[in-house]
């Protein structure tokens, strides 16, 4: 995709500005947060406590995002009841991929076999 140009509406062409991409990951301390500061105007510096006592900090907009990105940090996951996955769903899906994608797919989950069986 070819980058365009940032035209005013005048015709000039303006500066492009470079925004500071959020961090989606907490971080250990103020000052790592600070240093991480996104351009985002709406990103706000939230410390997020953990059961444990745990403490990090992460740019985000709400508290509801801020939990949210400490728990993805920390391999939470969730999925809408009814919406799980299950061997069925993926079946079906892996069922409609060609047997060289399948194998492919398959191969990167099963680990690899030395060909010795006892």
């Amino acid at each position: 995709m070819p980058e365009q140009e940032n035209v005013s509406a005048n015709g000039q062409p303006t500066e492009k500005k470079t925004k500071k991409k959020v961090t989606r990951s907490p971080f250990g301390s103020v000052e790592q947060a600070n240093a991480g500061k996104p351009s985002n105007k709406y990103a706000r510096l939230f410390r997020v406590a953990a059961p444990d006592g745990s403490v990090s900090f992460v740019w985000a907009g709400g508290t509801n995002e801020a939990v949210g990105v400490a728990a993805k940090a920390a391999n939470w996951s969730a999925a809408q009841v009814g919406k799980d996955v299950s061997k069925e769903k993926v079946g079906n899906l892996l069922a409609q991929l060609s047997q060289e994608d399948r194998a492919i797919l398959i191969a990167q989950y099963v680990p690899a076999t030395t060909g010795k069986k006892k």
